[in-house]
This record gives C-alpha cells, sequence and structure tokens, in this order.
C-alpha cells in the first residue's frame, strides 16, 4: 500500500507541476492566442455584416439601373418611333415636290413647244398673209399702205 501511495503521491506531484509549467508558461501564450483568434472571428462577422449590407446597396442600385434602363429603353423606342414617322413625313413632302416639280416641268416644256411653233409658224403666217392681202387689195396705193401697215403692227406683236 505503500507503493500505491507513493505511486499516487509521484502522480499528484508530476500532475501539479505539468499543471504549474502549464498555467505559468503555456497559458499566456494559448490566452494571447485565444484572443487573437476571438478578435478574428469578430472581424469576419464585421466584414460578414459589411458585406451583406454593401450586397443590399448593391442589389438596390442594381434594381435602380435596371429601372433605368428599361425607362431608356421606351425613350429610345418612343423617338425611334417620332424619328420615323418625320423621315416618312419628309419624304412623302419629297415626293409632292417631286410632283409638282415634274407638273411645272411639263407645263413648262409645253409652253416652250408652244412658243417655238408660235416663232416659227408667225413669220410664215405673217408672211401668207401679206401676200394673200395684196393679191385681194393690190390694185389701189391706199389699201397698200393699209396692208403694210397691218404687217407693221403684226410684226410688233
Amino acid at each position: 500500500m505503500t507503493v500505491i501511495f507513493f505511486k499516487l503521491l509521484n502522480f499528484v506531484v508530476l500532475f501539479g507541476l505539468i499543471l504549474y509549467v502549464v498555467k505559468v508558461y503555456l497559458m499566456p501564450d494559448l490566452r494571447a492566442q485565444m484572443a487573437k483568434y476571438i478578435a478574428y472571428l469578430a472581424g469576419l462577422r464585421s466584414s460578414h455584416r459589411a458585406l451583406k449590407k454593401d450586397e443590399r446597396k448593391l442589389q438596390e442600385a442594381i434594381r435602380d439601373d435596371t429601372k433605368q434602363q428599361e425607362q431608356l429603353k421606351e425613350n429610345v423606342k418612343r423617338w425611334q418611333s417620332v424619328v420615323n414617322e418625320q423621315r416618312e413625313d419628309l419624304l412623302r413632302e419629297r415626293e409632292d415636290r417631286k410632283g409638282v416639280l415634274l407638273k411645272r416641268f411639263e407645263e413648262y416644256k409645253g409652253q416652250i413647244a408652244l412658243y417655238r411653233t408660235y416663232k416659227q409658224v408667225a413669220p410664215e403666217a405673217i408672211e401668207q398673209a401679206r401676200r394673200e392681202l395684196e393679191k385681194r387689195f393690190a390694185q389701189d396705193a391706199a389699201q397698200r399702205k393699209f396692208i403694210k401697215k397691218i404687217v407693221l403692227d403684226m410684226r410688233k406683236q
């Protein structure tokens, strides 16, 4: 029994010595590491909260941007329709002007043809009328004077 007692005493002394060494030498380092780890975990938690907050802000910004994008798309569609309408109006107006110009051109062309015909036919008609009048009124001098006056008047016109 004394053997057991010494074994037990030996065990208690060794246990106390180990406990003393752990408490004096190892415990401050363990506490410092545990404090660092706790601070690290607290930092992670605050970072996680900050990231969640930033994520919510980003989600709101994305929603706002999406709404703005949809509004801009609608505006672009409206502007495109207005531009297309204006383009069509301009094309119609251009075609109308073209039609008016072609009509005027045809009228001028007819007037020019009529004028050319008049320029060509008028001298011939005057000459033929002069000959015809001379045949009818060739006897008398006064009649010749009258014919010359008519011919001069016709040439002036």
